[in-house]
This record gives structure tokens, C-alpha cells and sequence, in this order.
């Protein structure tokens, strides 16, 4: 919000057509910049989160193996 307001202070004080082009330009720039590194962050973020919920699914599911194999050599027997 802060950064909005900075660049419509900042077209509003342009005293040339080429000025605020300029500045609406760094804005745009600026903004683009922003919003990428924000999704950059999420899309590691939701990386993480997937390796450590998949980790966590494969010990579980490992276990539940071992516990199947348990049971069918109890049977067995």
C-alpha cells in the first residue's frame, strides 16, 4: 500500500508526460519484481511442505507394510 501511494505521489508530481511515464514504468517494474519473488517464496514453500508430507507418507506407509508382513507370517505360522 505505502508503495502505491509513493508512485501516485510521484505521477502526481511529474512535471512531464516522459516524467510520469518513467515512473509509471518503475512502478509497473517494481511491482512485477514484487509479486514474483512473493510466488517464488510460495512455490518453494509449497515444495517443502510436499517433500516433508511425502516423507512422513512413506515411513507410514513403510510401517504399515511391515506391519502387514507381520500379520501374514503370524497367520502362517
Amino acid at each position: 500500500m505505502k508503495e502505491t501511494q509513493t508512485a501516485v505521489d510521484v505521477l502526481t508530481k511529474s512535471k512531464t508526460p516522459q516524467g510520469a511515464k518513467t515512473a509509471q514504468i518503475n512502478f509497473v517494474k517494481s511491482a512485477f519484481e514484487t509479486a514474483f519473488t512473493n510466488i517464488s517464496e510460495l512455490a518453494n514453500m509449497m515444495a517443502s511442505n510436499n517433500k516433508d508430507s511425502m516423507e512422513k507418507l512413506n515411513t507410514r506407509l513403510s510401517a504399515n507394510i511391515d506391519e502387514i508382513q507381520a500379520m501374514v507370517v503370524r497367520i502362517k505360522n
